[in-house]
């Protein structure tokens, strides 16, 4: 197996608070997918979609599409095991690219501080 893509990306809490006031169920609907959507209902919903948000966005960063690929947030879909580990699940475009550069597994970290959710992704190939 080796590495073939990195991505990392980080989001300033209150800057993504202020997104959530002004579009808050037009963006939530548009990013998140139904099972996110519940996973921060349970927990402290603020960090939890940031920390979802930042994993898309290193996602999609990882997996290098082109421009006009036509992946969708909703097709990248960041949910935890019961351990609490997250995990990636791609469906859609996204999963088609996936599949189309033979990639194999997809490794996310997630973390926050009181300022700043962060989130790095290492996909690998056989």
């Amino acid at each position: 197996m080796s590495i073939c893509g990195i991505g990392i990306d980080h989001i300033d809490i209150a800057k993504f608070k202020s997104v959530l006031e002004k579009r808050r169920e037009r963006f939530i609907k548009r990013i998140f997918t139904e099972k996110e959507r519940e996973l921060a209902g349970q927990k402290n919903f603020l960090m939890t979609l940031a920390g979802r948000y930042v994993s898309k966005e290193a996602v999609f960063k990882a997996l290098s599409p082109a421009k006009n690929s036509g992946i969708s947030w909703k097709d990248i879909e960041v949910l935890n095991e019961e351990s609490g580990t997250p995990i990636v699940t791609l469906y859609g475009k996204a999963l088609e690219l996936f599949n189309e550069k033979n990639m194999k597994k997809i490794f996310i970290s997630i973390s926050h501080t009181n300022t700043c959710a962060f989130a790095m992704v290492v996909v690998e190939k056989d």
